[in-house]
């Protein structure tokens, strides 16, 4: 192949490789404009979350105020402004709440009189239009509005009495803008939401129940939209620099535009993100626009640096092949030239000896070079072979990193007279290492002397990537600490060479959320933040390993103390527990660690033990309340086998018939006490709760505080729960036997998990029919976490057991997330009271305030109110007192067996009885002496 054909070829392969490295730029810059995109996407989406969120809590708020509204009609203005600040939003002062009753021209007096009784002295109407009916600001709640606002005629305005009338004929939340009337400092536009109120009308049964058509009024939020935005986003937009907001409304014509964080409008739409809401009668339409600025020209994209690497690659490759298609071609015609002369041969073999690729020498074996090529020189960086033959005065000492691979390199060599592909690290002439494979055999030259030769190739490329390969094998990917595979290693190593210490296995508290939350992505990173933080803690001999998740394991070279240990778990708490900022994440992610420790030892006999022994005393850590850190002990190791005992029996207690049921009477205390001589106060027996109950032979009574949390971590409360309600279904029947003139209740618990069980739902109609009990004698307590799992689904469930018949009850209430949107939206029947707002209720007077307030809103809501664990007398006046109808507790009874509970009732039947004789022989003695002296008085006349 000639030079010219050379050249030609290399400009084809040119031209035919331009078309693809065009194609991979092109596809390279959608990559980098989509990874863009979706950045913008991401943060778009969280700002959109947020505006949705208090969008929707300011509509949830707003139905709310019309159902108060609706059920309260003669509400007051305090109870009006306490209930408006439970919105969120009232706390950031960008809402203000409206009552707008339907006022007529005749009516105007008697509202002036009525606002000036309330207080307001300089209350009057303003804007009277020329229609019939008035509808006045008479309510308003805010933090920063003044009392200008108070008796504004809205109805005057006409994009508001336009609104008016969307929203009584939709019957929703309408959304209108009006010119700035002056009620605060905003100068900007207001915008008001509005939903319409109706009276409710009497049914059938004469109760005010229903919603009628006829329209109250109207409850309104107003709201400065421009400064609701800059409030409620402006920390999103500000802690992302280049991230711009507009907010429009979309018409029938043209977007109108509502908001915008930008200081002029912009045209470009390379970068930018939009959301459609439906709000209302409105739509609303979010455009983010990414503002980061276009990098310089002479800044190089990525694509374009890959591209470039990629060409220049292939420049390098074609050079080389060229360089070796042109040196082929002169050792062919070399060889050509070999059979002219020996003179001739002898200058090619010296040709060969310095052109090779391969390096060629020969050296004595005291380690000294005869000859070197200059490949060999150029592979160990010196200029030619005559410089390194200088500065090279002993190969093992000078060449090789290690003296010892120089030695049996030398013994294999003088043992076999050869050796082949033998490979070792070496040192250039600069320090850096460089790997060979050498092959070399003895030779004897002229003088008798042995000497050997041979060719070396520089495998150091070869030789990195299997060290990179190994080196992916025993560590982590994502964070380069040993993995599991290698941490086992190194512990069965440890264990062999007797080489004692400490291993700590680390479990992060909360990273479940973080990756739930933020992505995998951010979850990544925040480990590699973390492993960073525990690496900075240990000493050079100790090491790290992550095995898995957000799992990590610490082996401590040498004893320490107990005191030092102590010190060290303290600091790695506090390098996890550091909050991390992370990009992507506008708020700091913080955990917290759950570390076991074991002592490496002789009683272990392999890794898979040690890691067993310390996971077994990281998870006592957690579940004792996690970041802490606990020593494995025989103790514990006791420990922990106990509760899985205790466990082994939670599982057969059901199957082994060892649960029991025991009730106890829930009395109401609105009724007059039944008194007799041989027992305390009796009050009427209005039903029973039922309590579950555990006797096993090896472990006596168990409280339910321990065992009822157990089954619902084990998932056996589904079945057991439902065992419950079969076994209360049948001792209801033996309890209203006792008493079969009066009609009773029972209360059963169920449990969040039971709540969201089918099984429930499908038996029940089977267990009433077997049992034969109305559903509307049956009350469900749930207590308040029930309700925080998926909303919509726990509606659904409660809903369907109300279409049955039984009534709903939130048990322990206060305890939990108490909400009022849960009371008024949830259908729930009636709130029990936990016992720990009625413990020493005679002495704490919040307690008592608590009460009141309490039973007063639950009597808003129709709801029935009962109180647990009254245990004196003085608990009960006051409860009486704040008007609490029902209670429970020991000073009434404490949970009766079956039996026990049935001569409950039938006590109480007879004490009923006899008070009743009582009542009738103290009224006959009553007429008695009404007829005396009127016998008497008639005998003196």
């Amino acid at each position: 192949m000639t030079e010219q054909k050379i050249r030609v070829w290399l400009f084809i392969t040119v031209c035919a490789l331009v078309l693809p490295m065009y194609l991979l730029y092109q596809a390279l810059e959608n990559n980098e404009q989509r990874l863009r995109d979706e950045q913008l996407h991401q943060y778009a989406s969280l700002s959109m979350s947020a505006a949705e969120r208090n969008l929707a809590a300011l509509e949830e708020h707003l139905v709310a105020l019309r159902n108060l509204m609706t059920f309260q009609p003669d509400l007051t203005r305090q109870q009006f402004d306490q209930f408006n600040a439970q919105s969120k939003l009232s706390g950031y002062g960008i809402v203000v709440y409206g009552w707008l009753p339907k006022t007529l021209p005749g009516q105007s007096e008697a509202m002036i009189e009525q606002a000036r009784k309330d207080g307001i002295f300089d209350f009057r109407l303003s804007r009277v239009s020329q229609y019939e009916e008035l509808f006045p600001i008479y309510y308003s709640a805010s933090g920063q509005m003044n009392g200008l606002s108070l008796g504004v005629n809205l109805a005057a305005i006409p994009s508001i009495r336009k609104g008016m009338v969307t929203a009584v004929n939709s019957n929703r939340v309408e959304i209108v803008i009006s010119e700035n009337m002056g009620f605060d400092d905003s100068e900007t536009p207001e915008m008001r939401l509005l939903l319409p109120v109706f009276s409710l009308r009497e049914n059938s049964e004469g109760e005010h129940r229903e919603v009628g058509p006829e329209l109250r009024g109207y409850v309104s939020a107003m709201v400065h939209f421009d400064e609701a935005m800059q409030i409620l986003l402006g920390p999103v937009l500000n802690q992302r620099q280049n991230l711009g907001l507009e907010i429009y409304r979309q018409g029938s014509v043209e977007p109108e535009l509502l908001f915008s964080s930008l200081h002029r409008h912009t045209s470009d739409s390379r970068y930018r993100a939009e959301f459609m809401q439906q709000y209302g009668s409105w739509t609303l339409k979010y455009r983010f626009i990414d503002l980061s600025p276009e990098p310089p020209w002479w800044l190089l994209s990525r694509p374009s640096l890959i591209v470039g690497s990629i060409a220049l690659v292939i420049w390098l490759f074609l050079s080389l092949l060229r360089h070796a298609v042109d040196r082929r071609i002169r050792a062919e015609e070399l060889a050509k030239e070999q059979g002219r002369s020996l003179a001739v041969a002898q200058s090619e073999y010296h040709n060969l000896f310095e052109k090779v690729v391969e390096g060629v020498y020969s050296a004595t074996l005291e380690g000294r070079f005869l000859k070197v090529n200059p490949s060999l020189a150029k592979a160990f960086g010196y200029d030619d072979p005559a410089q390194m033959q200088q500065a090279v005065e002993h190969i093992g000492r000078q060449l090789h990193r290690e003296q010892q691979s120089y030695q049996s390199f030398m013994q294999t060599l003088l043992e076999k007279k050869e050796v082949y592909n033998y490979e070792w690290e070496g040192i250039d002439r600069y320090g850096n290492s460089i790997w060979l494979s050498e092959n070399a055999y003895l030779n004897a030259e002229a003088e008798d002397r042995l000497v050997y030769q041979g060719t070396l190739d520089v495998i150091t490329e070869r030789k990195f990537n299997e060290q990179r390969l190994n080196y992916q094998a025993n560590h982590d990917p994502l964070t380069g600490l040993l993995n599991r595979s290698a941490c086992q290693k190194l512990l069965e190593n440890h264990l062999q060479q007797q080489r004692w210490g400490q291993v700590l296995f680390i479990d992060l508290d909360g990273f479940k959320k973080i990756n739930d939350t933020y992505g995998h992505g951010n979850g990544d990173l925040f480990l590699q933040e973390i492993a960073q933080r525990l690496q900075q803690v240990l000493r050079q001999q100790d090491s790290i390993a992550r095995i898995g998740g957000d799992e990590f394991v610490i082996y401590l070279a040498g004893e320490m103390s107990n005191l030092a240990l102590q010190q060290l778990t303290d600091r790695l708490q506090l390098e996890v527990a550091r909050p991390v900022m992370l990009d992507g994440c506008l708020i700091s992610l913080q955990v917290s660690a759950s570390i076991g420790v074991t002592f490496l030892g002789p009683h272990y006999q392999n890794a898979d033990d040690i890691l067993r022994d310390a996971d077994l005393a990281m998870y006592e850590v957690k579940k004792n309340g996690k970041a802490a850190h606990q020593v494995y002990s025989l103790e514990l190791h006791k420990q922990i086998q106990q509760q899985t005992e205790f466990e082994n029996h939670l599982h057969s207690a059901l199957g082994k018939q060892e649960f029991s049921l025991n009730y106890q009477p829930v009395v109401s205390i609105e009724d007059s006490s039944i008194c007799h001589s041989s027992g305390p106060e009796r009050n009427s027996v209005c039903g029973f709760e039922v309590l579950l109950r555990w006797y096993n032979p090896q472990l006596g009574q168990v409280s339910p505080e321990r065992f009822i949390p157990l089954a619902e971590q084990q998932h056996l409360m589904p079945g057991i729960g439902l065992w419950i309600v079969e076994q209360a279904l049948k001792g209801f029947n033996q309890l209203q036997a006792c008493v079969p003139d009066k009609p009773i209740t029972i209360n059963i618990n169920l449990s969040p998990r039971q709540l969201h069980d089918d099984s429930l739902i499908d038996a029940l109609p089977d267990l009433l029919q077997q049992a034969g009990v109305n559903a509307h004698s049956i009350r469900f307590e749930l207590t308040e976490s029930a309700l925080d799992m998926d909303e919509q689904a726990v509606v659904g469930r409660l809903t369907a057991l109300r279409d049955m018949g039984f009534k709903i009850y939130i048990d322990d209430f206060g305890t939990g997330y108490s909400s009022l949107k849960r009371l008024v939206e949830f259908p729930i029947d009636g709130i029990k009271v936990d016992r720990s707002f009625v413990h020493q209720l005679e002495e704490d007077s919040s307690k008592q305030a608590m009460i009141e307030v309490i039973v007063h809103m639950a009597r808003l809501l129709n709801l029935k109110v009962v109180a647990e664990g009254v245990e004196t007398q003085e608990q009960k006046a006051l409860l009486q007192a704040a008007g609490c109808r029902f209670a429970q507790g020991y000073l009434f009874s404490k949970p009766l067996p079956e039996e026990a509970a049935g001569h409950f009732l039938r006590q109480e039947k007879e004490l009923r009885k006899d008070q009743a004789l009582l009542q009738e022989v103290v009224l006959l003695q009553e007429q008695a002496q009404s007829e005396e002296q009127i016998i008497g008085g008639c005998s003196l006349a």
